[in-house]
């Protein structure tokens, strides 16, 4: 390697270890506007020490929600990686409320280490965060910013919820199963699709809204997805070189992909005649995976602003 290609991959290594807000605008369904913040893939890599200007960001976003999409600790290094998870979540918990699914890490960590595991989700508990582990839960975002936002429940609909010149509700699907999808997702996902408000799917693979169809049945804004890492190595206009599941040269890597009647997993869609159905972000996440450092691939924080450009 000569000099100046040494120059231009130190260059590459550093910008992945650099931290990019990114946001992402979409269309409302309704007219409400809502605005998500995500994380994904941290793997414990945030230590207490650069906490502090993290949550400085997450702040400077103002967001309504902020979500986990799981891997946010990491099976090699399972105590010390849920330890910087709940010292991060008190922060982040006084900025917004806070919901989350797992990864596979966190299911691995599930069966080899149940007691981690289960003291992890419940100081994530005491702290205020909601697990959600196929299940619907509704969030109501008051206007008046003095008044807090409230979770509520999927089965119950107190008039003022459905008010929306006093506030925006949202419904939050979160789907715990990655590789298997059957009867107890497609039900969750037709239930979620029918309600009203601003309707989200939290889920770690975007594999699986792809494969099995999320969008189909209309009425979901937007799946918000982890996992991929943003493709690890990013080349300019091939995008990211290896995704878990997708393998090489992953077609969905990360940022904002549309979904229409005709996107399948080979296709974005989208031609003449197609149907827009919502919208699908896979967030580039926040750390390398297996030893694999993140190369012109900065980790991500992802802003999701919806009925904002309308």
């Amino acid at each position: 390697m000569n000099n100046s290609g040494l120059v231009i991959f130190i260059c590459m290594l550093f910008r992945g270890q650099s931290l990019a807000k990114r946001t992402y605008s979409l269309p409302s369904r309704s007219g409400r506007k809502l605005r998500i913040l995500a994380l994904a893939d941290l793997h414990g890599k945030l230590p207490g020490e650069e906490q502090e200007s993290f949550v400085q960001i997450v702040e400077s976003a103002n967001p309504d929600l902020i979500v986990y999409l799981g891997d946010m600790v990491d099976r090699s290094s399972p105590g010390e990686s849920a330890a910087v998870l709940e010292m991060l979540t008190e922060k982040l918990i006084r900025i917004a409320p806070v919901c989350y699914v797992d990864g596979n890490h966190e299911q691995i960590v599930h069966t080899n280490y149940p007691d981690i595991y289960a003291h992890m989700n419940e100081a994530l508990k005491e702290a205020g965060a909601v697990q959600l582990e196929n299940e619907i839960i509704q969030l109501w975002i008051n206007r008046d910013p003095e008044m807090p936002a409230q979770w509520i429940s999927a089965y119950s609909h107190p008039e003022v919820q459905t008010d929306d010149s006093k506030g925006t509700l949202v419904n939050i699907c979160g789907i715990k199963t990655h590789y298997f999808w059957g009867m107890t997702e497609d039900s969750l996902t037709d239930e979620l699709c029918s309600m009203d408000g601003i309707n989200v799917m939290l889920c770690h693979y975007p594999e699986s809204v792809i494969w099995y169809d999320a969008f189909n049945s209309g009425g979901l804004d937007l799946a918000i997805c982890g996992h991929t890492h943003g493709g690890l190595i990013r080349f300019p206009l091939a995008g990211g070189m290896f995704a878990p599941e997708q393998g090489w040269w992953p077609k969905y890597d990360q940022g904002k992909f549309p979904i229409y009647t005709d996107t399948t997993w080979h296709e974005y869609g989208g031609a003449d005649g197609s149907d827009y159905l919502g919208t699908m972000i896979i967030s580039g996440g926040l750390a390398g995976e297996h030893g694999v450092p993140r190369i012109n691939n900065p980790r991500e924080i992802s802003v999701i602003e919806i009925g904002y450009t309308d």
